[in-house]
């Protein structure tokens, strides 16, 4: 079995719906998908392509890769979460010589533990409670 595959049609749909819903300035962005089997630490990520990627023959200005085992476990809320998660990395850059595409950190990062023994110590956290409890 190869280690990268394509996505199925279901996977580039729900890719198009979510980008159109909530990426519409990253229309222009071009997003190549491929699909991980295997054995990886991470269910996704996204990448840039390098100039030098580039000068190879790869068209693209991102490289979206999901773990294809894990996609096969996930229902469909956790499919569209993982494809959300790894677009909102995605930051649109407006230049004198036009649009430069990188890429942004989480929102928050910190360990369980640490919030355990301080709670709230970082605004980064509260936000983040405060997000969890607006989703409910």
């Amino acid at each position: 079995m190869s280690k990268f595959i394509d996505p199925d049609k279901e996977t580039l749909e729900m890719l198009a719906k979510i980008r159109k819903k909530h990426y519409p300035a990253f229309r222009k962005a071009k997003i190549i998908t491929i699909m991980r089997n295997g054995r990886w630490s991470k269910y996704g990520t996204i990448h840039i392509v390098t100039e030098e990627q580039k000068k190879t023959g790869i068209a693209a200005d991102y490289i979206l890769t999901l773990s294809n085992d894990a996609w096969k476990i996930f229902t469909a809320k956790q499919r569209r979460a993982l494809i959300d998660h790894e677009l909102a990395h995605i930051v649109r850059k407006e230049t004198n010589k036009g649009i430069k595409w990188k890429l942004r950190h989480h929102d928050i990062e910190e360990f369980n533990a640490i919030v355990q023994r301080y709670g709230e110590w970082l605004p980064s956290v509260t936000k983040f409670r405060k997000a969890l409890e607006a989703s409910k």
